[in-house]
């Protein structure tokens, strides 16, 4: 099937298709990009995006505000996946800070609407959050091993992702549905934005090594 986008809201509406649908937030981020093109192999795969910057094969775009509990109520509602994984978030920590509101919305609330609309509606979906291992940053020389819960996130976006993690477990255990957290932890790649010091250093270096920089002279960051 070729690409495409939606933008919402709609009016209430459903999405069929001939294969299993899956749904990924933050598809055209670092991680979300590589979940996307995994999906695509044996699904339909339906992209929630802040902006539609790009189109391609067997990927539709929904430009959905991930902050408005509703809009994206909707759109689970419109492509009743099979499955969603749930990457979006803000990572930026200056960004986190100065929108402390927004970020517990999009990296915390987010994936409670996400869960809450599936189980509400009884659909049959399975839902994995990308939570983080920030949630145990306020530790010293700590090991995080599998099912720790001694949390101590010492950031806006460590304190928000928590508030998405735990709830995705509260309603795993209390509703038995398939919803699950992946604790990803510092994560790097060609795709990673330049906004972020190890690829910022990354494409300073490789500048100024292009640029032929003098022997002993130290490139500026």
């Amino acid at each position: 099937a070729g690409g495409g986008q939606l933008v919402f809201p709609f009016p209430s509406f459903e999405i069929f298709a001939n294969r299993p649908k899956a749904m990924v937030t933050g598809i055209d981020g670092q991680i979300g990009s590589y979940v996307g093109e995994a999906l695509r192999k044996d699904c339909a795969v339906y992209g929630i995006v802040s902006e539609v910057k790009r189109s391609e094969r067997g990927v539709f775009r929904m430009k959905v505000d991930i902050a408005d509990a509703e809009a994206l109520r909707l759109a689970v509602l419109a492509v009743q996946p099979d499955k969603v994984a749930h990457m979006a978030s803000i990572s930026s920590t200056e960004a986190c800070e100065r929108d402390v509101a927004r970020t517990l919305a999009v990296n915390g609330m987010a994936a409670t609407i996400i869960c809450q609309t599936v189980d509400s509606h009884n659909l049959p979906t399975r839902v994995v959050n990308a939570s983080s291992s920030e949630l145990w940053k306020g530790h010293v020389n700590y090991k995080v091993t599998a099912g720790d819960k001694n949390f101590r996130p010492s950031t806006v976006y460590g304190i928000a992702k928590l508030a998405g993690h735990q709830m995705v477990d509260f309603l795993r255990e209390t509703k038995g549905r398939p919803f699950s957290n992946a604790v990803l932890f510092t994560t790097e790649s060609r795709r990673r934005s330049g906004q972020f010091i190890l690829r910022k250093a990354a494409l300073h270096a490789r500048r100024w090594a292009e640029g032929g920089g003098g022997a002993g002279s130290v490139p500026a960051l």
